[in-house]
């Protein structure tokens, strides 16, 4: 084959891998916490990774041409491979959360993508005990009990961790534990579909409780995190849908 020839073909062949490679869609590690906290969000290894959450950040990639690969992690290990940048975003997070541990980088953070309420969740006999009353406290490991650190630090509180939340709430459902840490809404949907107990503990409003909302964070892209935030404003009927269907509002 003349070498010009060879030249073409081989041009050729360079700008066709070129557009190839232009075709594919960006693709972006989401780091998510591998625990079972449906509705909201969720991971486990028959069901894989699902939730309210989900659908949201599935429908951003589709809108924006983008390609989400979902990693899930303890929460402990999700956090640090988030602040050495292993991951490209972080879901849930709050700006609340883990503070001081995220002071050495620069987080951005979306707006609100999921509303919470976490508190304390009672046997139905013990409501509106009190503070003085909740000695053992169940917590899902790797989590932060917002609103009774001090009472842990001053041993008035002790934690008892679970590696999963149906752990804590059995914990609670048997008496091992006075209270369990949990979000509301996740918890009353475990309560009913998973051990079917609707009813027998409450979520207890007399003790300290916590309304805030999960947020997607990035250290590496805070483009993409300003284009999230413009789709949450854009799509409000969408997201609301989304949040009918899975009883998260």
């Amino acid at each position: 084959m003349p070498a010009f020839i060879r030249i073409l073909v081989f041009f050729i062949a360079s700008v066709l891998l070129s557009v190839a490679w232009a075709d594919k869609p960006p693709r972006f590690v989401v780091g998510v916490e591998y625990l079972e906290y449906y509705p909201q969000y969720s991971y486990d290894p028959k069901q894989g990774h699902r939730g309210a959450h989900k659908a949201i950040l599935d429908l951003f990639a589709e809108e924006k041409g983008y390609r989400f690969e979902y990693k899930a992690l303890p929460v402990n290990q999700l956090f640090h491979a988030f602040i050495q940048q292993k991951l490209d975003f972080k879901y849930p997070d709050n700006v609340l959360w883990n503070a001081k541990g995220k002071s050495q980088v620069k987080v951005y953070y979306s707006e609100r993508v999921l509303e919470f309420t976490d508190g304390i969740m009672v046997l139905k006999s013990r409501y509106g005990f009190g503070l003085g009353k909740l000695k053992t406290l169940g917590i899902p490991k790797g989590f932060t009990p917002t609103g009774y650190t001090d009472s842990v630090q001053r041993n008035e509180i002790l934690l008892q961790e679970g590696d999963a939340l149906k752990d804590v709430l059995g914990m609670l459902l048997i008496g091992q534990v006075d209270g369990a840490y949990v979000n509301k809404s996740v918890a009353n949907y475990q309560l009913a579909y998973k051990y079917k107990m609707a009813g027998r503990a409450v979520f207890d409003d007399t003790l300290p409780f916590i309304k805030d909302a999960y947020r997607l964070s990035s250290i590496k892209y805070p483009e993409v995190i300003k284009e999230f935030n413009d789709f949450l404003h854009n799509n409000q009927i969408s997201i609301v849908a989304i949040k009918k269907e899975y009883g998260v509002l």
